[in-house]
């Protein structure tokens, strides 16, 4: 919305849908769809669903942007994100934010391909949800309660950013960049996040003494 306004310019999004059986899935689209729609500048056309796979994903991007030429925005919601992106290369669609024939591409989830055309300015924005913040809190609260013998919180809410060309490789969350940034497969150098904020401290070998003597 901010974008269409500053450019003063119509944004024809294509939403690219996972599974539609899915909760989460349709919680995107429906929080989505509460932002943009009524919005004058902003018209959303709706793909079939493609079930988080990469091939429908291309696919569809492929059929929606030779057949609807007005389109000029993708919305993915799930996993296969790298689909938009093969989809639009191979339309020759996958241009820089300085080039006005630019598609606006923005993304729920990420990965590293996907990540590196944002870091190039060929992907606009994404947002942060990913398993290394999430795996990261599951071990601690697990420690906590299985090896410490503490209660956890029922529910950790963890805060999702978002991600630009400009702050991708830069914004640190719990002390981390965005798992894509990270070296892959260097599971070894990768930290420790530190959510202390979200109430979820990192349990040690001293924790371990003091409640369980041992």
């Amino acid at each position: 919305m901010e974008q269409a306004e500053a450019q003063n310019k119509e944004l024809n999004i294509f939403e690219v849908w996972g599974p539609m059986f899915m909760a989460a899935i349709v919680e995107r689209h429906t929080g989505f769809h509460n932002v943009v729609d009524g919005h004058p500048l902003i018209t959303v056309v709706e793909s079939m669903e493609t079930f988080c796979t990469e091939a429908e994903a291309a696919d569809l991007t492929i059929d929606a942007f030779t057949t609807n030429p007005e389109l000029n925005a993708v919305y993915h919601q799930c996993g296969g994100c790298t689909g938009v992106i093969s989809g639009l290369r191979s339309l020759g669609r996958m241009l820089p934010q300085s080039d006005p024939d630019h598609i606006t591409v923005a993304t729920f989830e990420s990965n590293i391909i996907l990540m590196d055309e944002c870091a190039k300015g060929n992907v606009d924005a994404f947002g942060s949800f990913g398993g290394y913040h999430q795996l990261d809190m599951c071990i601690k609260t697990a420690f906590w309660n299985v090896v410490l013998g503490q209660p956890v919180p029922e529910v950790v809410d963890v805060p999702m950013f978002l991600l630009t060309s400009e702050n991708c490789l830069t914004e640190k969350m719990f002390g981390a960049v965005y798992w894509a940034g990270m070296p892959p497969n260097e599971w070894d150098i990768w930290p420790v996040l530190d959510t202390t904020s979200v109430g979820v401290e990192t349990p040690t070998k001293a924790l371990r003494m003091q409640y369980q003597g041992y």
